[in-house]
């Protein structure tokens, strides 16, 4: 397992709980610079300090430098943030006033949470004009059931003096706490009405999801249209094809559109993706992206198929580099590839983030528990099944899928001896794995999710 409880701390903005009183690594700054297209230079753009630490090292202030006209860096934004047992609080977000030589409140977020460590409100405030309080803009609450699942988010907001619902979405589950049904619905200003619908089917056999239909609401007919689908085919405990389809009003039927072919080792890492269009009542090779880790370097390149020549062509790629701690210190955009060249160059997209690191001795004092081993593929495609062990069987824990500032994107409440699953509803990205037993910190990973 490569990330191990030293390098656990060392990714202190989300996982210091587990370190206790010792030096961990921090990240102290990060360079943003833009590619410019068709050339393998770099446009400095900003540049951002992690300037102080609480007792658990995660970051309180975090401001951010830009250059100027005259080519001189000076002050942009501020962030500020509190926290509560690891979990963020508040973000402020100010920005700098050149005229006045001062930071001015741009920007408010307060994030509340239950005893289980789930997001139950989100509310966003914002100044209205420069040098203005901050003012109610809108919020988010959240409701869970008794397993821990999400049921329902509405949004609403301020009107000046009241809150106003505007949006919500509900989940509903099925006697195995699998989700069947994501539903959305507009306020009128008298009732909720259906606006857009997501139901899950699972296989009968072997419980494993196989089909996702997105409909929307027509008040014409007063029911629900077709709009796409998904079909997730699987071998083992993988998918090994996941084909879209779309609607066919004039039909009444579902049309090919594309599908995605996944190829893995035998360990169920990933090996390679294949996209293909359906296009004269066949399927056509489109992209095959795959990964290549050699413990410091992750590529990930994309292969475009000539159709001409009936072969793969480079194409695309973004790159991510660690050092020897498994902390990211570079992380490379999309670059397209030059075949008269040989070289891979920017494109309009690209864009590099440097990262800096150093130790830090910290002061909590939370107890080390006995760490926790997950065999789970990394990078990851959410709905393979993982398992950890070190944990008692029908023992109830909560697996937290948290954002790189520490905010939970999901959250679900699980059961230790048994195979676990993330949501496949997550976008790609880095994230962080935890698993907390009550208000204890039992496990945590960086992951990269490529769903």
């Amino acid at each position: 397992m490569r990330f191990l409880l030293p390098l656990l701390c060392s990714l202190a903005v989300a996982l210091a709980p587990l370190c206790g009183q010792q030096t961990v690594w921090v990240k102290d700054s990060s360079h943003f610079d833009r590619g410019v297209p068709e050339t393998l230079n770099f446009e400095e753009e900003n540049r951002t300090y992690f300037e102080d630490f609480d007792a658990d090292g995660l970051p309180l202030i975090i401001t951010t430098q830009r250059r100027n006209d005259q080519g001189v860096w000076e002050p942009w934004r501020r962030r500020e943030l509190s926290y509560d047992d690891g979990l963020m609080t508040q973000l402020g977000i100010q920005f700098w006033n050149q005229a006045t030589q001062g930071w001015e409140n741009a920007v408010g977020r307060t994030f509340e949470y239950n005893a289980q460590g789930d997001l139950v409100r989100r509310t966003y405030q914002r100044a209205m004009g420069t040098g203005s309080p901050l003012e109610n803009d809108k919020r988010w609450t959240y409701s869970y059931n008794n397993q821990g699942d999400q049921v329902m988010v509405i949004y609403e907001e301020w009107m000046g003096n009241s809150w106003l619902d505007a949006f919500r979405q509900s989940w509903s589950y099925d006697g195995q706490d699998r989700l069947v049904e994501q539903l959305g619905q507009v306020w009128t200003g008298s009732e909720w009405v259906n606006s857009r619908r997501r139901t899950w089917e699972y296989d009968a056999n072997s419980g494993a999801l196989r089909t996702i239909i997105n409909q929307i609401w027509s008040d014409g007919i007063q029911d629900w249209v077709n709009v796409f689908r998904r079909d997730y085919l699987s071998t083992g405990p993988a998918w090994t094809n996941i084909r879209t389809q779309l609607w066919n009003e004039n039909l009444g039927d579902w049309e090919n559109f594309e599908r995605e072919l996944l190829d893995y080792s035998a360990t169920f890492q990933l090996n390679f993706r294949t996209l293909e269009r359906w296009e004269n009542d066949e399927w056509v090779p489109l992209y095959r992206g795959g990964y290549e880790f050699d413990g410091e370097t992750m590529n990930s390149l994309w292969d475009k198929w000539d159709e001409s020549a009936g072969e793969w062509n480079l194409s695309r790629r973004y790159q991510k580099v660690y050092d020897e701690g498994g902390r990211e210190v570079l992380s490379l955009g999309w670059q397209t590839w030059d075949e008269g060249a040989g070289i891979w160059e920017n494109d309009t997209t690209t864009v590099r983030f440097t990262h800096f690191w150093s130790e830090q001795t910290i002061s909590s004092t939370a107890e080390a528990p006995v760490r926790i081993d997950c065999r789970i593929p990394n990078p990851h495609t959410p709905g393979i099944p993982f398992f950890c062990e070190q944990l008692e069987a029908g023992q109830t824990y909560q697996l937290v899928l948290s954002d790189l500032l520490g905010r939970p994107v999901s959250s679900q409440q699980v059961s230790g001896g048994a195979e676990w699953t993330l949501p496949i509803s997550a976008s790609a990205g880095m994230y962080v794995l935890s698993i907390r037993e009550g208000h204890h910190l039992r496990f945590a990973q960086k992951i990269v999710l490529i769903p």
